[in-house]
């Protein structure tokens, strides 16, 4: 009893052998984490799991039911944690605290809650095209300085949350 796909934020797809339960011939998939104890019925040897919670553990039993007799086997358990929500993209990129070679970027973090990043990039690029990360740093970060910059070169700077689900990239501002 596995997990069948790719776990996704609102979805966990399940699998399971005939050979965990032998003489069944309808399975009962159980929500063991929430008080909705059984939440399908099917024949198949697979059930995907939809409408849960983002970055939330769930426990799920498979029990299967031999319908001539009415019995139940035993029941198997399988825990996964969806992922979070792709993180909201920084705003508000500002430059602050310029010199000729260095700089200090200034944003506003918008992730919280059920799409909070894990980190933050800090990319770069010459042409407004091709973007480089140059600093990774702590979630919930507002600010980044940068140094050993070319004097009068024209400079793009994007901010990028990240976490488990993707990245929210905020909108580019140039030096």
């Amino acid at each position: 009893f596995t997990s069948g796909g790719m776990v996704t934020s609102s979805s966990v797809p399940l699998t399971w052998s005939s050979e965990e339960n032998s003489n069944a011939t309808v399975y009962e998939i159980l929500n063991q984490t929430t008080s909705t104890w059984v939440i399908a019925t099917t024949t198949e040897l697979s059930y995907t799991v939809s409408n849960i919670s983002p970055n939330t553990e769930y426990t799920f039993g498979l029990r299967g039911i031999e319908v001539t007799t009415g019995e139940y086997s035993s029941t198997i358990t399988y825990t996964t944690t969806t992922l979070p929500l792709v993180p909201t993209a920084p705003s508000g990129l500002t430059v602050s605290l310029r010199t000729s070679t260095s700089l200090t970027l200034d944003w506003t973090d918008n992730a919280s809650g059920q799409s909070q990043e894990t980190s933050v990039a800090v990319l770069r690029s010459t042409d407004d095209s091709t973007y480089s990360t140059v600093a990774t740093i702590g979630a919930d970060s507002t600010f980044y300085t940068l140094s050993e910059l070319t004097p009068n070169k024209i400079y793009y700077f994007k901010i990028s949350a990240i976490n488990a689900a993707g990245s929210g990239i905020s909108l580019a501002t140039s030096t």
